[in-house]
């Protein structure tokens, strides 16, 4: 809401027309301003979002006929990807767990698990016996 309030206000200070007015460039114009205060692609992303459900809604009540942001590409952004380990962490790691207690093996298997087959630890948590081939040999 706070996104839609805010591409209001930027309508009424440069273009001062009713959101039926409203045409593309205007909103390039505003995607173009928060680019150029630093804001994250995300951020921009989520506000042409608010936008545009704001603009269908528009167009579901008859207000407008077309929506301005038909044409209007999202701004692309790429993944984060996780910072991984090096092998010689997870060996650190692994050889830093106290294997002589019952706990101790439990957690260097739980280490182990997720290392070698690139769980998450939700997906480890959530493991059951039955998840188990042992037959199988896995």
């Amino acid at each position: 809401m706070r996104d839609l309030r805010q591409f209001a206000h930027f309508i009424l200070r440069f273009y001062d027309v009713p959101p039926r007015k409203v045409e593309a460039p205007m909103i390039e114009r505003y995607l173009a301003l928060l680019y150029d205060q630093g804001r994250e692609k995300t951020s921009q992303a989520r506000a042409l979002s608010g936008i545009r459900s704001f603009y269908n809604y528009l167009m579901l009540t008859d207000v407008i006929d077309s929506t301005p942001t038909q044409f209007i590409d999202t701004p692309k952004f790429g993944r984060h990807l996780p910072d991984i380990l090096t092998v010689e962490e997870i060996d650190r790691i692994v050889a830093a767990v106290d294997t002589s207690t019952v706990k101790g093996r439990r957690d260097s298997a739980m280490l182990e698990v997720l290392y070698s087959c690139g769980l998450r630890v939700s997906e480890l948590t959530s493991l059951r016996l039955g998840d188990l081939f042992f037959g199988e040999g896995y």
